[in-house]
């Protein structure tokens, strides 16, 4: 039986090879596989009051490892604070530079098991998780742009939908990424990033772009202000209707960081 952290790492080795061939996905996404960012965003709903310790003391050493071996950037794991947690209470993400990582199917697992783990036992490990929680859906995601991210606590993640991408794109790059830049630069923030949803997709998806504050409180930060000093002299009127023009906000939530491998 294949251990459920991994079904969707394996469904998603096959699922990219397919959009690469196809050329479903950008143009540059195979030709900068080297250093592009993929996220893997996995969302968790909770069986047991000992999932977060399941995560921290099972899962988290076993992503250290992976991370220490170069075939990952990171592991986080989140809880939805505000936000819909019908479906999915808690989030993990994990990075990785390049396509070729995102298909590792890590035939080795056993002994990366054993390396993180040396007085462990798998099967027990892995019935502890599978009776905490289930993995309710898989996401993959590619990193389009980004300031940071220095030190946060907490997200607010942004869910959008565009229809003209590279519209939508080029907006958040000219109009919102430099205003973030200088919240960060001010200590306002921790940073931002822009991301495009690589899979699943299709006409039922609700959103295919998102974007991520990256805080370390949820007080007010002053973003109409950096927003008017950055664009100094032009009509924000202009921008919120360009803004609203190219792309409709979904949904948003705030996730708090529970632990990471950072």
């Amino acid at each position: 039986r294949i251990h459920p952290k991994m079904e969707a790492h394996m469904r998603y080795s096959t699922l990219i090879s397919s959009i690469l061939l196809l050329g479903l996905a950008a143009p540059s996404l195979a030709a900068q596989a080297d250093s592009t960012r993929y996220l893997q965003v996995d969302c968790m709903k909770s069986r047991t009051s000992d999932y977060t310790d399941v995560e921290r003391n099972i899962w988290k050493p076993i992503h250290a490892e992976l991370v220490n071996q170069g075939r990952k950037l990171s592991w986080a794991f989140y809880s939805v604070w505000f936000g819909d947690r019908s479906e999915c209470d808690y989030f993990t993400v994990n990075i990785y530079r390049g396509i070729e990582a995102v298909q590792d199917d890590l035939p080795d697992f056993q002994d990366i098991y054993q390396k993180a783990h040396p007085n462990g036992t798998l099967d027990e490990d892995m019935n502890k998780t599978w009776a905490s929680r289930e993995m309710v859906w898989s996401e993959l995601w590619v990193q389009l742009d980004g300031v940071g991210p220095g030190a946060f606590k907490y997200v607010r993640v942004n869910q959008m939908a565009a229809d003209d991408g590279d519209a939508y794109v080029e907006m958040e790059q000219e109009i919102y990424k430099p205003v973030h830049a200088a919240l960060m630069e001010a200590g306002e923030t921790g940073g931002w990033g822009l991301y495009q949803r690589v899979a699943p997709w299709g006409t039922s998806s609700a959103y295919n772009y998102g974007t991520v504050d990256f805080l370390e409180d949820l007080g007010a930060f002053p973003f109409a202000e950096y927003l008017a000093k950055v664009h100094s002299g032009a009509d924000l009127d202009a921008i919120d209707e360009r803004t609203v023009a190219t792309r409709d906000l979904v949904s948003g939530s705030i996730w708090v960081l529970l632990d990471s491998t950072f």
